[in-house]
């Protein structure tokens, strides 16, 4: 099946799409720097019990957040 697009434009994709993934890491790996407290405490919490109910996990991580991600 041949290609319905060029090299050019192929190129460009990879570019866009590399920048994307680039930005994403970024702004993830900034928000886990952010978090990382509350993170290791569920990290270790988890480890102890394997298993923690909604409002500990909003005690921890923060109401509003848990809402947002929903």
């Amino acid at each position: 099946m041949p290609k319905e697009y060029s090299e050019e434009t192929a190129h460009l994709v990879d570019i866009e799409v590399k920048k994307i993934l680039s930005e994403t890491h970024e702004k993830v790996t900034e928000i886990l720097l952010a978090r990382r407290q509350a993170l290791d405490v569920l990290a270790k919490l988890l480890l102890e019990k394997e298993v923690i109910e909604r409002p500990q996990l909003q005690a921890i991580l923060g109401a509003g957040r848990l809402e947002d991600a929903a």
